[in-house]
Formats: C-alpha cells, sequence, structure tokens
C-alpha cells in the first residue's frame, strides 16, 4: 500500500477524480466498480473482476481499491491498494507442491495484479497532470 500526494489540478475537485478513475477501471480495465464516499470527505473506488469464483480461488481475478483523501483545498493524499495479495500467495503455494496448474494461474493472477496498480499509478499521474508534491 503506497501513499501519495498530490496537488488537485485547477478546478477539480476529489469526486470529479473518484469518477474519472472509476470510467478507467469501467472502459479501460473492465472491471466492475463503485464509488462510495466516506463521512470525512474521501473517496473510495473499488474495481474487480467480474470473473466467476473459480477464477477466484485459483488466484486468477484483479482487485484494486483507491482511496482519495482530500487534505486541504488544493492537496488530496492518493492510497492505493491492492485486494486479494493473501489468497494468490496461498494459491501459489498449495500450486508449488501439490498442483502446477493452480501455481501457473496464481502466478499469473500475481503479475496481472502488479500491472493493474501499476497502469493505476500511470493513469492517476497523467489525470493530476502533477509529480507528488510529498510522500510517505
Amino acid at each position: 500500500m503506497k501513499e501519495k500526494t498530490y496537488s488537485l489540478p485547477h478546478r477539480r475537485t476529489v469526486r470529479e477524480l473518484a469518477h474519472g478513475l472509476e470510467a478507467y477501471f469501467t472502459l479501460e480495465e473492465g472491471l466492475r466498480c463503485e464509488v462510495m464516499r466516506t463521512k470525512n470527505g474521501a473517496y473510495i473506488v473499488r474495481g474487480r473482476d467480474s470473473h466467476s469464483e473459480i477464477t477466484q480461488w485459483i488466484g486468477m481475478n484483479r482487485q484494486i481499491s483507491v482511496r482519495f483523501i482530500p487534505e486541504d483545498e488544493s492537496r488530496v493524499r492518493v492510497r492505493i491498494e491492492p485486494g486479494n495479495q493473501e489468497k494468490k500467495y496461498v494459491a501459489l503455494a498449495v500450486g508449488l507442491f501439490l498442483l502446477w496448474g493452480i501455481a501457473l494461474t496464481s502466478l499469473w493472477g500475481i503479475l496481472s495484479q502488479r500491472l493493474l496498480v501499476q497502469r493505476t499509478r500511470g493513469f492517476l499521474r497523467h489525470l493530476l497532470e502533477d509529480e507528488a508534491v510529498c510522500s510517505e
């Protein structure tokens, strides 16, 4: 889980950022999404593959959660959390010792999850049009 603080682009709100990311996840990544607003004004965008339970069990599905936390009028903290990493590593470990097929599919799931996080970071950099002003 990594966090970065960004300057908000001119006339952009945290709500607009959250819905922009939702559109990216839906249209570009093919994820099912939900956007939630918290009591403190933060937005959480969750995306997940719409595959079956089998693909989830063998570690091939992708999940991600991005939290936009407003710090003040001009800055937002962004936290990216990949989902289900533990299940993927368990499937990989079981596959290494028992079923090679599960090891390969869970390894594929781990790699696709990491690529999703990298593409999400790139999209957010493009969306925010600024380098991080500070890192935590």
